[in-house]
């Protein structure tokens, strides 16, 4: 009888603490972003590009084949600010004006990281760009999604204020 009573106790709780995880984000843009920073971070772990000679990382943080690497350390600095800020705008949801402004900011800082990464695949022969490369396109798709979802909370907020 006691298991059972501790058992309902815990599934109660979790299920407590799982809703208030749900409700911390309940708006859509937080998801976008939330993703689109996870995905980032992620990226760090997997390979730019790969050739027959050697491997492009942004940082050694797993060891994956016997080929020398070449770090590009710029790459994943942008990455990871990147990252951060899409995070810290996630909790400024009070000041939309300062969330599309920040979201408009990634995407160009996005935009400039691809076109580094097609300068870099371009002068190099035999390069194939792994999931690292591929990740800024996610990400720029999933910022804009937040940005649409961020300028329809604006109008919706700016709708019941007329009606005021």
């Amino acid at each position: 009888m006691t298991g059972e009573c501790f058992y309902r106790l815990a599934k109660k709780d979790y299920l407590l603490l799982l809703s208030k995880f749900f409700f911390m984000i309940q708006r859509i843009q937080s998801l976008y972003l939330l993703i689109a920073s996870i995905l980032g971070i992620v990226s760090l772990f997997f390979n730019l590009g790969q050739s027959d000679q050697y491997i492009l990382t942004t940082i050694d943080l797993l060891q994956v084949n016997a080929f020398p690497k070449i770090y590009h350390a710029y790459y994943g600095i942008m990455i990871i600010l990147i990252a951060l800020a899409g995070i810290s705008t996630i909790f400024i949801f009070k000041n939309r004006g300062l969330q599309i402004r920040i979201s408009r900011i990634l995407i160009l800082l996005l935009t400039i990281n691809i076109s580094l990464f097609a300068i870099l695949f371009s002068s190099t022969e035999d390069l194939t760009p792994g999931f690292s490369a591929i990740v800024p396109f996610l990400q720029i798709i999933l910022i804009f999604l937040a940005l649409r979802a961020i300028k329809k909370d604006e109008a919706l907020v700016r709708a019941t204020d007329r009606i005021r």
